[in-house]
Formats: structure tokens, C-alpha cells, sequence
């Protein structure tokens, strides 16, 4: 990125001053390094490749030829490359050809660094080649006059150690990355940097399928309990209200920018991010990972970071299962039993109060009377705990994802005890159930 020390001073312009052409390209650098600085900090990452064509008849045998580019480089830069030009744009990899270890081959376009206080010494290359233009009219009728023309001196320089650059002589960044593979050099996966996430780039093709993903499973939510429909008067449908919202509130944004395809890849990230943060409410702890810091010259690899945990999120939303929670009323939790939730497994998770462990709270239940709200003083009397309930372990046998924290039981659904259409409730008569009581129970169905 441009710095303030960077721009040429201001030339003091007066009466009478002898011009050189000094004068001209210190004024017009000083125009261009202000740009690019008010850019650089209005807009991060303000470099990437527009269009980028390679030539894949010659990659094969290990050139690398450009045959079409235009892009802007990190230092704002605006280079264009045609492939009637007569400087080919080309760097020779065949000597990286290895079919046993399939090194990544990374292909910086390359310019030298631009010197605004000195000409290139002895062995420096100049940022730019003198050519001469085409012939231009005088746009008051005049004749047509051809004039020198400063043309960007690219090239291209091939890297093969992770993270390794071209030499610091050079404002360079990625464009391409090859390996050798099947006796021949191909192209990998490898984005450039980039200005814009189009419908049809890499980028904008997994964002569209998080999207996608997205839309289904909260799709499939919203049919099975009936949410939208009028028929959502449960509370099934209220805990499947919660995980859509979970599910949809940040895919709006993310929406809008992949449908106009000019948005810039960060602005898209961090749109991916807000939805991983709605979405972490199903990571255990509900606590979003740690993601790793943006890399604009390699977007893809941040990119894949969260579309994994994205679907991560969206895989821990059981299809077939939602969580209700009961309610705590009168000293103990209670929720009505549908009929429909007695016929399968009865499968509750209860969270500890803070630093309580699982034998803790394995206690408390064991202790715990767990009967419908008619059978419950009748079972006080006579010291029965009702409904028997069981422990379960976190490797899956209850058939639900339980979040950490969360000890999982089941209860046996027993007629004796669990009356359908009724308040189940659980309740510890010990005094000491208080200091162990849980921070929640919810109960699991399966649809």
C-alpha cells in the first residue's frame, strides 16, 4: 500500500519557471500515489485480477503464458496485457517438473518497484518500457502525431516454498498456481486476488451453494413443524421458529451481494461471517470458532475456513429432531406431553449449573421425581421416583446431537406415571436440589 511518505511534495508552480520533464512526471506521479493512497485506505485490498487468460496448450509442457490480463497491482498499479503483444508474458516451469512429490508451482505477476527520487542504478530494472505509441489525432483538426509511451515492464516469477515471494525489488502478487501431475503441468484450484465475487467465479459458486444449503435445511424446518402454514400453534413449531432464525437472519445481506456479482471478496467474507455467527448457536457452547485472518492473496483459503464451519452448523441441525425447553414453575421444570412425543423415545438433556459436573447432575436426576402433574403428589407419598430415566452418554446413542454441557437421559415412557396431554414434571424434594438444580432442561424430539 501506497504510504504519506511515498507522494512526491507538492512543486511550487510560478511566473516564469523553466520547465523540465522532471516537472511533468513528478506532478503526474505525486496525482497518481494520491490516488492510490485515498484508495488503499478507503477501500482494503484494493489490487486483484480482473481477467486472466493462460494459454493451457503450452502449460502442459511447463510455459506459462499469459495471453490475456488486466488487473491492478498492490501498489494501484492499473497493467493490462494483450495477447498480440509483441513482449510475450511467459515463465518456463518444466524444470519443476516432479511427479513424486507434486510441488505447488505459485506464478506472481511481477513489476519493479516504481523510484520517484532516483533513476535505476546498475543492475535495477526500470518500471517501465519506452515504446513508441500509436499515432493520435489533434482532436481541433490537426495532424496525427505519434507519441513515446511508458508501458508497465511486467513479467512473471515462479515460487515454489509455502508463503515464499518474489524479491522485494518487485511489487508482485499471485495469479496462478500449477503442478506437475499425469506428466504434465495443470492449473490447481488456486484463486488470485480478486476485485469483485461474480455468480461464475470460484468464490461466488460456494457461496452460492452455502446459500443453497441454507435455504434448504430451513426450508425443511419451517414444512415439518409447520411454521407459515397456520398450523404452528406448538412448541415444536416455536423451537423450529428458533433454529430458522438461527438459520436465515444473516443470508439476506450475503443474498443481495453474490446476485449483483461486483462486490468486493472481503465484503462477501465477512457476510459468510455473520452468518457463521448466527449459525455457531448449534457449535457446542454456542461460540463461534476462531477463524483465520483474511488473506487477500489467497481468498479461497479463508473462504473454505468458514464455508466448513457453515456446514458444520448447518449438519448439527437434525432434521428429525428439535429441542423444547420446559419451563421451571412452583419449584420445578414442567412441559406439556403431546400425545405424538410419547410413542418413540423420551429423550431429555439437562445443563448443570455452572461448574457442576456430570456426576453432579446424574445425582440430582436420580434423586428427581419425574411423573405428570395428577400423578405427582400421589407418588411423594409413597417415595417413588416415577417414570424411570436412564443416563446417557455423548457418543450418539440418544440419537441427538447434545451440546456440551448438556447431560442427555432417557426417561421410560411407562403409562403408570407419564400421561399424555399433560405437564411432565420434574421435581427434587431434597433441600439440597437447589444448590445442583439445572440451568435448563429441554427435551428432544425426533419428527
Amino acid at each position: 500500500m501506497t504510504e504519506a511518505r511515498d507522494i512526491p511534495e507538492a512543486i511550487a508552480w510560478h511566473d516564469g519557471m523553466l520547465l523540465a520533464p522532471q516537472h511533468f512526471q513528478q506532478q503526474a506521479l505525486r496525482n497518481e500515489r494520491l490516488l492510490t493512497y485515498h484508495a488503499g485506505h478507503a477501500r482494503p485490498f484494493h489490487w486483484g485480477v480482473v481477467h486472466f487468460q493462460v494459454d493451457r496448450v503450452n502449460l502442459v509442457s511447463g510455459l506459462v503464458r499469459i495471453r490475456e490480463l488486466e488487473a491492478i497491482m498492490p501498489d494501484g498499479l492499473i497493467v493490462h496485457h494483450a495477447g498480440d503483444s509483441t513482449e510475450p508474458l511467459e515463465v518456463d516451469i518444466s524444470a519443476y517438473a516432479d511427479p513424486v512429490g507434486q510441488t505447488q508451482i505459485t506464478i506472481h505477476l511481477v513489476i519493479p518497484q516504481a523510484l520517484a527520487d532516483r533513476a535505476p542504478g546498475p543492475g535495477e530494472i526500470s518500471r517501465f518500457l519506452s515504446v513508441e505509441g500509436r499515432p493520435v489525432p489533434d482532436l481541433n483538426g490537426g495532424e496525427e502525431v505519434a507519441i513515446a509511451r511508458l508501458r508497465p515492464r511486467l513479467g512473471l516469477f515462479a515460487t515454489t516454498g509455502p508463503n515464499q515471494k518474489p524479491p522485494q525489488k518487485f511489487v508482485s502478487m499471485p495469479v496462478a498456481q500449477a503442478t506437475f501431475r499425469n506428466d504434465a503441468f495443470v492449473l490447481t484450484d488456486f484463486v488470485p486476488p480478486t476485485l469483485s465475487v461474480t455468480a461464475n467465479s470460484a468464490l461466488g459458486r460456494l457461496g452460492g451453494e452455502i446459500v443453497r444449503r441454507v435455504r434448504e435445511k430451513a426450508l425443511f424446518l419451517a414444512e415439518r413443524s409447520g411454521v407459515g402454514t397456520g398450523n404452528a400453534a406448538t412448541e415444536l413449531a416455536d423451537a423450529a421458529r428458533t433454529e430458522i432464525r438461527s438459520l436465515v437472519t444473516g443470508l439476506p445481506p450475503l443474498e443481495a451481494q453474490l446476485a449483483v456479482g461486483v462486490c468486493h471478496p472481503f465484503d462477501v467474507y465477512l457476510s459468510l461471517c455473520t452468518l457463521a455467527g448466527h449459525l455457531s448457536a448449534f457449535a457446542n457452547g454456542a461460540v463461534p470458532a476462531k477463524l483465520s485472518r483474511y488473506d487477500h492473496d489467497d481468498p479461497m483459503s479463508a473462504y473454505g475456513e468458514v464455508r466448513d464451519f457453515i456446514l458444520r452448523m448447518i449438519d448439527r441441525v437434525k432434521e428429525g429432531v428439535a429441542r423444547i425447553p420446559f419451563t421451571f414453575e412452583a419449584g420445578m421444570f414442567g412441559l406439556v406431553m403431546e400425545e405424538a412425543w410419547l410413542k418413540g423415545r423420551l429423550v431429555i438433556g439437562v445443563r448443570g449449573p455452572a461448574a457442576a459436573t456430570v456426576g453432579e447432575v446424574a445425582a440430582w436426576m436420580e434423586n428427581c421425581i419425574v411423573a405428570s402433574h395428577s400423578k405427582l403428589e400421589t407418588l411423594s407419598g409413597l417415595r417413588v421416583k416415577g417414570a424411570d430415566r436412564i443416563a446417557l452418554d455423548d457418543s450418539g446413542e440418544s440419537g441427538v446431537a447434545a451440546p456440551r454441557g448438556v447431560v442427555p437421559f432417557e426417561v421410560v415412557v411407562d403409562p403408570r406415571y407419564i400421561v399424555p396431554g399433560e405437564r411432565l414434571e420434574i421435581w427434587n424434594p431434597d433441600s439440597i436440589g437447589s444448590r445442583f438444580r439445572p440451568a435448563e432442561i429441554t427435551l428432544f424430539v425426533r419428527a
